[in-house]
């Protein structure tokens, strides 16, 4: 039974959700809402910084 659970805590199968915005007023259908680390070219870390993840 244990190999069938998900283990706990960071692992590099983790990732920060990326949250597409719903069908509900305003309606901003084409807009998606960035949250958690980007990280640029050079491998340093930007803590919400939506202009890094755009890239």
């Amino acid at each position: 039974m244990q190999k069938y659970l998900t283990p706990m805590g960071p692992t590099p199968l983790h990732v920060n959700p990326i949250f597409e915005i719903g069908p509900v007023e305003p309606r901003f259908s084409e807009w998606l809402v960035f949250e958690g680390i980007s990280v640029d070219e050079s491998g340093k870390q930007h803590y919400l910084d939506a202009t890094v993840a755009y890239k």
